[in-house]
């Protein structure tokens, strides 16, 4: 079963439960929690990120796009997790409408934090006594090292939940040590919104075939922060640029096996639509933050020239997908339909791709937003071959 099948199945299980509101959208915001027993230097790093939201590219996005919502604020993680003194399996009401109905981002470390260990998904394994990680795609790594993870609020997709209309997201930043907690900090303002981040030498306990150094390198092409996508609830239609997420080692070798050439560098850049949080549905999940989500997403692969990048086009359309040449921004690109599955009937919209340069997109926006992205990269001096 695909990933796009088990997380939009998941959804649309939370969806048969929905059939009333306890939250407001217009209180929605965005709670910036770290613990009381939290270091010094992560608790500043956490009062600094809540200070500057409107300079987090994530953080802007939200307050752009997502209709009326209340302040960003920065509070203690114990607060959310005040349990019901009648039922020790579920949380107080207030303290978990408060953790539901909000953006969550959670910062520190899951041996002091309990507010982390809370919402820990399976997506990373930590050791902070060994000072270890391990991931999927990146393999084993040690030394100080930072986690970022964005995805669903769990508290919102939980048991405890009866009813919802509008959806919240969560931001973990974590990491095998302090220094790697506020690396990722340091990382998830400069624009990261998935991947790992080291904070000094790393070293490999163990090999794995899909060990992969991460990189903090954004990518290099200019492209513009905003979008317009037509036909969306929000009137002026902008999509702000929320950030993006750093590919694994099974998408480098996703090229290799498909095109014979393996990009040094792979970047998922997310644009996030008006209003796409104020509703659930299984769009919304692949519209949002997901390492996965595909949705108004912008990959880019770069390779180590030109013609290895074209090569790479060349084999992704000779895959028999009915792809269709057309001309954007003056380049050549190919366009097909994304596919359906069980839960998606028909297709959510178009996927484009072309190379520029040594570079190889793949778009999910519109086409008239892709093309205004491909002409912000025709200024881009990083176009051709090193």
């Amino acid at each position: 079963m695909s990933y796009r099948l088990i997380n939009a199945c998941f959804l649309l299980f939370m969806l048969s439960a929905f059939t009333g509101f306890a939250g407001d959208v217009k209180n929605r915001g965005v709670l910036v929690c770290v613990g009381e027993n939290a270091s010094g230097p992560i608790r500043k790093a956490a009062q600094e990120l809540a200070a500057g939201a409107q300079g987090v590219p994530a953080l802007r996005a939200l307050i752009k796009t997502q209709g009326p919502s209340g302040p960003v604020r920065l509070v203690p993680g114990e607060t959310l997790m005040i349990r019901d003194p009648r039922r020790s399996d579920r949380f107080e009401g207030k303290a978990f409408e408060q953790a539901a109905y909000n953006h969550l981002v959670v910062i520190g470390l899951a041996s002091s934090d309990p507010l982390v260990k809370q919402v820990w998904d399976v997506g990373a394994a930590v050791d902070e006594k060994a000072k270890t990680i391990y991931m999927e795609g990146y393999g084993a790594i040690q030394g100080d090292v930072g986690y970022i993870e964005s995805t669903r609020n769990p508290f919102l997709h939980s048991q405890q939940m009866p009813s919802a209309t509008f959806d919240t997201c969560l931001f973990r930043i974590s990491g095998t040590s302090e220094a790697g907690v506020l690396a990722a900090v340091k990382a998830f303002r400069g624009g990261m919104l998935n991947g790992l981040v080291p904070a000094g030498n790393i070293a490999r306990p163990e090999k794995t075939i899909l060990d992969l150094d991460p990189s903090v390198e954004a990518c290099p092409l200019p492209f513009p922060r905003s979008v317009t996508i037509p036909g969306n609830e929000n009137k002026n239609g902008k999509a702000f640029l929320a950030g993006w997420t750093q590919a694994a080692a099974n998408e480098y070798r996703a090229y290799l096996d498909r095109g014979g050439h393996e990009p040094d560098r792979v970047w998922r850049l997310k644009y996030l639509r008006p209003d796409n949080f104020n509703r659930i549905d299984p769009e919304v999940w692949s519209c949002g933050f997901h390492r996965k989500a595909w949705g108004n997403a912008v990959t880019v692969a770069r390779f180590a020239s030109q013609e290895d990048a074209a090569d790479v086009v060349k084999s992704i359309r000779n895959e028999g997908k009915n792809w269709k040449q057309l001309s954007l921004a003056g380049l050549e690109f190919w366009e097909t339909a994304q596919p359906g599955d069980e839960v998606f009937k028909s297709s959510s919209g178009s996927v484009f791709a072309g190379a520029v340069g040594k570079y190889v997109v793949l778009s999910s926006l519109p086409a008239k937003a892709t093309e205004g992205l491909l002409k912000a990269v025709g200024t881009s001096n990083d176009k051709g071959s090193r």
